[in-house]
Parts: structure tokens; C-alpha cells; sequence
């Protein structure tokens, strides 16, 4: 994470939330521009906003504006703020992309820095309780379950194995030389044929489906 350049909104519709976490961030020398969300005509300000990490609650999360495909390739992180691993659904996981998750009542100075740090290295940041809720909740729907396991092409498998790891698509075409409309494509094949809504969807049916295995930190 570059000390200089790293820039944050908080989305969120609960006033003490915003304001403790507004503290709470000031603290962190790296974090050189707060800016607060705090309604939805606030939050479709944040295409334009040069945002890098969006700090949002579940509730604010219905505020986030749909990103279209273009701007996806350079969209800020999300960081999703949750009371508790039951709090995590399904249809929370879909309505929007998730980069990392926390737990409202483990917010600290150390664990804000740290998840920052690892969300701007491409990594995804949780956890180990929500990890197995999420393994837990975000089962294949009864419909998939019907259809015979997802075939993966070879460089589809690159490209899930690169996604797991928390790539962007700039850094998936990088890594696989290859365009980043070439990579969108890979990774659109790859949600389609998982039948995943997100990114997040796709990693916890591949891991479910035995398509790859869980990373260590995920298991019990």
C-alpha cells in the first residue's frame, strides 16, 4: 500500500458508525483523505470520487451505485462492515462487490491498517469466522445443483485461481499477458459458468464444488 495515495470513503447510514469510524481512521498516517457518504445521492458521487477503499455497512451497502463494466476495471475496493458472521446472506454477498469484510465490534486502529494494507495488495481481507460462514451460506443454488458440475476451460482455471487470490482484472490480464477486455472476458465465463453473481460467489462455489481448495486460513 503507497503511504501517499490512499484515499477512503465511509458509507454509512448510521450517524455514530460514520463518526467512529471517521475517528478511528484519522488515527492512521497512511489514510490521507476521509471522505463521508451519507445518503444514496451521496454515494452516486462515487464513480467520480477517486475513492481507493470504500468502507461500508450492510445497510449503506444498498446505497452503492451499479458499476458498469468500464469503470470495474478501476473501481475503488470495497470493504464491507458486518455485526456478526450470521448477519452475512446470500443476497448481501450478491447485491454489490465485496473486496474485504470486518466485523463491526473487532474495528480497530491495527485492523483497519492492516485490512487497507491488504485489500491494495489485491488480497481480501476477513476474518477466519466469517471465512466459514461464508463457505457456509453461499451454497450452489437448488437450480445449479441440478445441471452437471462447471468444465473449465485450461486458462479459465488460470483465471479462477488468479481471482481467488483477489486479482483484479488489470492484474489478471497482467498476469496472464493477456488484454484487460480479454481478461473481463475470462472472468465473465467464469461467474456464468459457476453461476455466481460476484466474484466473491464464484470463489466459495469453486471451493465448494472441489474445483479448488479452500486456502488455509479458511479452514477450521
Amino acid at each position: 500500500m503507497h503511504a501517499s495515495r490512499v484515499s477512503v470513503g465511509v458509507l454509512a447510514e448510521n450517524e455514530l458508525i460514520r463518526r467512529g469510524l471517521d475517528s478511528v481512521l484519522r488515527q492512521i498516517p497512511q489514510v490521507t483523505i476521509i471522505r463521508q457518504f451519507e445518503n444514496k445521492a451521496d454515494a452516486e458521487l462515487l464513480p467520480s470520487a477517486a475513492i481507493d477503499v470504500v468502507i461500508v455497512t450492510a445497510a449503506g451497502r444498498n446505497w452503492l451505485p451499479r458499476f458498469d463494466e468500464e469503470f470495474n476495471m478501476s473501481r475503488p475496493k470495497i470493504l464491507l462492515i458486518i455485526r456478526d458472521p450470521d448477519q452475512l446472506t446470500r443476497e448481501l454477498l450478491a447485491s454489490a462487490p465485496v473486496d474485504g469484510l470486518l466485523l463491526q465490534d473487532e474495528l480497530s486502529e491495527d485492523v483497519l491498517l492492516n485490512s487497507l494494507h491488504q485489500l491494495m495488495a489485491g488480497h481480501s481481507p476477513m476474518p477466519v469466522e466469517i471465512a466459514h460462514k461464508l463457505l457456509a451460506c453461499a451454497t450452489v443454488s437448488p437450480v445449479n445443483s441440478m445441471i452437471r458440475p462447471a468444465v473449465l476451460t485450461h486458462r479459465e482455471r488460470e483465471t479462477l485461481s488468479l481471482l481467488v487470490d483477489g486479482m483484479s482484472n488489470k492484474q489478471i490480464a497482467r498476469s496472464l499477458g493477456v488484454s484487460p477486455h480479454g481478461a473481463k472476458r475470462l472472468v465473465g465465463s467464469v461467474l456464468m459458468k459457476l453461476g455466481a453473481p460476484n466474484r466473491t460467489a464464484a470463489a466459495v462455489n469453486a471451493i465448494k464444488a472441489g474445483l479448488i481448495e479452500a486456502p488455509l486460513s479458511l479452514l477450521p
